[in-house]
C-alpha cells in the first residue's frame, strides 16, 4: 500500500492501496469527513500499518499524495 505499507493487491480510486486505506478514503470523501480532520502534531505524522488509525489528517494527505 502506498499509504501505510500494508499488502496491496490492486488500484483503488487511482492509487495502489490496501483494503483498509480504500475504505478509509471512501468514508472520508463520501461523507465529507475530511473537512473535520486536523493534525495535532503539525501534519508530519508517520503513517504505517500500526499508526495508520492515529491521525486521519495525515493518512488522507498520504492518500492524496499517491494519487487517490
Amino acid at each position: 500500500c502506498g499509504v501505510c505499507g500494508d499488502v496491496a493487491r490492486c488500484y483503488h480510486f487511482g492509487g495502489l492501496c490496501c483494503a483498509s486505506c480504500k475504505a478509509f478514503f471512501r468514508r472520508a470523501v463520501v461523507n465529507d469527513r475530511y473537512k473535520q480532520y486536523r493534525c495535532v502534531y503539525g501534519g508530519s505524522c508517520r503513517i504505517d500499518i500500526i499508526s495508520r488509525k492515529h491521525c486521519s489528517h495525515c493518512r488522507l494527505k498520504q492518500c492524496l499524495a499517491i494519487g487517490m
